[in-house]
């Protein structure tokens, strides 16, 4: 049994007078009992140690190539490339196997739902908004708890024929599903606290406007944070884009941006 120590027992047993064979027996029986029920006790010790919660985050680890060749089909692979986070940013060939709908838009959910696994998703058809649709391309945001992240996922179809799949290309970041969406600065807070940053820059600021801020998951030098995204008017003079993070009010980034 793993961490129960080894009695000397033989040295125990040496002490013991050799003609007393009934005392031996009895002491050699209380130390096998001591033993075995040390072994119970560290079992049991071990079996109610608290396990590692399954929300936490666990790297994302793309399939190897032999079963991501299998995913999709012998032979329909031209191109994949992945992520330094594992997964793939670029999949391009016939990317059509398992898709039976003739909508574009049904095609591209039907992919995302059949290469979950593969392109690090939860939940495609509720995390996944159209942000462009072109004939060729279709270009999602991608959603985490109804939260906007910074990945974008685009399905590339064929010119000629608008419903083959013939590309897939990413920005994607496994790790937006490890943030906590639970905020503690509100979107008020966070509109003051942008508010008054700017003023530090611009003393002479006498009134600022802002758009309604959004609750957001960016990737910052520091990982994947939880941020409101507060942008600051200052008449026909540069806008300023702020970072506010949602957990602390901590001013991660601001972008100076013009309007024309």
């Amino acid at each position: 049994m793993n961490g129960v120590p080894i009695l000397p027992i033989y040295r125990t047993v040496d002490i013991i007078n050799e003609g007393n064979t009934m005392l031996r027996s009895t002491f050699l029986f209380i130390l096998s009992a001591i033993f075995v029920l040390s072994g119970i006790a560290l079992q049991a010790q071990e079996n109610t140690e608290p396990s590692s919660s399954n929300q936490q985050y666990v790297p994302h680890k793309a399939k190897n190539m032999h079963a991501t060749v299998l995913e999709f089909g012998e032979g329909n692979l031209e191109s994949i490339k992945l992520d330094d986070n594992g997964a793939p940013w670029s999949i391009w060939g016939n990317l059509n196997k398992g898709i039976t709908a003739s909508d574009p838009l049904e095609r591209c959910y039907q992919f995302f739902e059949l290469h979950k696994e593969l392109l690090a998703l939860d939940n495609p058809r509720e995390d996944m908004v159209v942000k462009v649709q072109r004939e060729e391309t279709i270009r999602f945001y991608q959603y985490f708890k109804g939260i906007k992240t910074h990945n974008s996922h685009s399905i590339h179809f064929n010119p000629k024929d608008g419903n083959d799949i013939v590309g897939y290309s990413a920005s994607p970041d496994p790790e937006v599903r490890s943030v906590d969406t639970n905020y503690e600065i509100s979107k008020e807070q966070a509109q003051q606290i942008a508010v008054a940053h700017c003023q530090t820059l611009h003393p002479d600021l006498i009134m600022t406007s802002t758009q309604e801020p959004e609750l957001q998951i960016n990737r910052f030098e520091s990982g994947c944070r939880l941020i409101w995204k507060v942008i600051v008017f200052r008449g026909m003079e540069p806008y300023y884009s702020y970072s506010i993070d949602a957990h602390n009010g901590e001013v991660l980034e601001y972008i100076i941006s013009r309007i024309y």
